[in-house]
């Protein structure tokens, strides 16, 4: 089961953020649901690994730091959607990373034997004691004129348009 303010709050203590209020979560969901773990995507968290490769493994259902310069943002393997932490400080360079981790995925989830036909990316942030939700963007997996290129750029907007 996948609790947001608990996850929140882990990388708040990993990335050395001063308040929770700092902390955005990108998280992948199916639609429909499926479970995302490495048993049940295996191509895909492979592919991650190779991806961030010195830095991780992402093992089942663990998480990973990675660096990028002298930031960091955070990669949690969780049964209903990968999800990446970062600041709202971040650089350009760390929300590129994270495009790129994200486009990642979703090639590799069209390679996958149980593959979902979309993948939705939800920002969640704490203000106070509430968590805020926003749908950034649905990523059609069975539209064939979906290239990477293509989906990169709409993954690069929605998420800059979002800081």
């Amino acid at each position: 089961m996948y609790y947001p303010e608990k996850s929140l709050k882990n990388a708040k203590k990993l990335l050395v953020s001063p308040d929770l209020e700092n902390v955005v979560s990108l998280r992948l969901e199916p639609e429909p649901k499926t479970c995302c773990c490495s048993d049940c995507w295996p191509l895909v968290w492979q592919e991650v690994n190779d991806s961030i490769h010195p830095q991780g493994p992402v093992q089942h259902e663990g998480q990973a730091l990675i660096k990028v310069g002298s930031e960091r943002c955070l990669l949690v393997q969780n049964e209903s959607g990968p999800e990446i932490l970062l600041l709202v400080t971040a650089s350009l360079s760390v929300v590129a990373a994270v495009v790129n981790l994200i486009v990642a995925i979703c090639g590799s989830l069209r390679k996958e034997r149980k593959c979902p036909a979309k993948v939705k990316i939800v920002r969640r942030r704490s203000f106070g004691k509430k968590i805020a939700e926003d749908l950034l963007v649905e990523i059609d997996l069975d539209d064939s004129t979906a290239k990477p290129d293509k989906m990169k750029g709409i993954i690069e907007v929605a998420i800059k348009n979002s800081f």
